[in-house]
């Protein structure tokens, strides 16, 4: 009985998972960049941990300081590296531990195999993934962490994972200015996904509504980034009536946010005055920065038309090789914004008389 006793007040004292908003971090898909030129590399000057008679050690800036890389072998003869070893405090104490493998290449490009490590950044020590490759010009390595943690979204709990996306190594950054144009990956600030295990419930720019069940949400990060909170958004809503199934990106004066249509008779969104930056569907898609369509004006408690880029201008281009002919399909939106059909796209051709002589199905790309 005393036994038993004891197994209950221990479980009882441990936790078995991780308190609801408490972060973690987990190594993910890298959003910084180190990139080191050939010429960067030199001899060896106060580094430990090598083995190559022939090792070649580069400083460069990373996260507010310098990170020291080497490439160096497994063997102390030779004149082939096999490893790239790291150390990000820039003293040039090299560890097995914080070593990548130099895969077999061709063409004068070298992958090099992905791998977590254990890095300490600032005064946290952070799981961190790094892959790259070397090339003639350097060596270009990425690195990436994601703070994680499980919140309530109404009555469900998802996975709150925020993306360091300018890499820094803080995860609150959000998106510092509404205006365009906006080229794509180049927005800066952290990224926000929300998971239901793999199955994505919503994603968004840090500081930025985010849609989840049919809701919108603010999630945010303590200052010392140990806890995620989310809170239902309070400010005003309106809808845009929908055309089908389709994503994009609404960029206003206030927000920027990231939408999925499925199918339902209106989209409900905090209101401003929006482009629709970009937009993809199973039938086309299109990219639009500079911000050159109709507005979209969504007011509280009424319904807003959204232009999606119709009518769309198409054209068909062939080039002929003997009797041989390649099918090329180009398009513009209404505001002239070039469009990318679908993968599968029907289509015949006429003659003169209009008479079908060939129908088949265009696949793209």
């Amino acid at each position: 009985m005393r036994a038993l006793l004891f197994f209950v007040l221990l479980l009882l004292a441990t936790p078995l998972f991780a308190a609801f908003g408490t972060i973690t971090y987990i190594a993910a898909q890298g959003s910084a960049e180190i990139f080191v030129r050939s010429g960067q590399f030199a001899k060896p000057v106060n580094a430990t941990g090598l083995i190559a008679s022939n090792a070649l050690v580069a400083r460069v800036p990373f996260s507010g300081g310098t990170c020291a890389i080497a490439l160096d072998a497994d063997m102390a003869q030779g004149t082939q590296y096999s490893r790239v070893r790291l150390d990000v405090t820039g003293i040039g104490i090299f560890t097995p531990e914080n070593s990548l493998e130099i895969l077999k290449g061709q063409n004068n490009y070298y992958p090099i195999s992905a791998k977590d490590l254990s890095l300490k950044i600032g005064n946290h020590i952070f799981p961190v993934r790094v892959d790259g490759y070397i090339i003639n010009t350097g060596i270009r390595l990425t690195l990436g962490t994601e703070a994680q943690a499980t919140c309530t979204f109404g009555e469900n709990s998802y996975t709150v994972r925020i993306r360091d996306g300018n890499g820094n190594w803080h995860f609150s950054d959000p998106n510092p200015t509404m205006s365009l144009p906006v080229r794509g990956n180049l927005i800066p600030g952290d990224r926000v996904v929300v998971n239901s295990g793999r199955m994505q419930k919503g994603m968004g720019l840090y500081g930025q509504p985010i849609e989840v069940d049919g809701h919108w949400y603010q999630v945010a990060i303590s200052q010392d980034e140990t806890t995620i909170t989310v809170t239902p958004f309070t400010g005003p809503i309106g809808s845009i009536a929908n055309v089908g199934n389709w994503n994009g990106l609404l960029v206003g004066s206030k927000y920027m946010l990231q939408v999925n249509a499925n199918g339902a008779q209106s989209l409900s969104v905090p209101t401003d005055d929006y482009h629709l930056v970009s937009f993809s569907s199973q039938q086309l898609n299109f990219y639009d920065a500079e911000g050159k369509g109709k507005v979209c004006v969504v007011r509280a408690n009424t319904t807003a038309t959204i232009d999606i880029g119709a009518p769309f201008i198409t054209r068909v281009e062939v080039k002929q090789d003997g009797r041989n002919q390649t099918f090329s399909f180009k398009g513009t939106n209404v505001a002239g914004i070039p469009v990318r059909l679908g993968n599968r796209i029907p289509f015949e051709v006429t003659d003169a008389q209009g008479n079908k002589v060939y129908n088949s199905t265009f696949e793209n790309g």
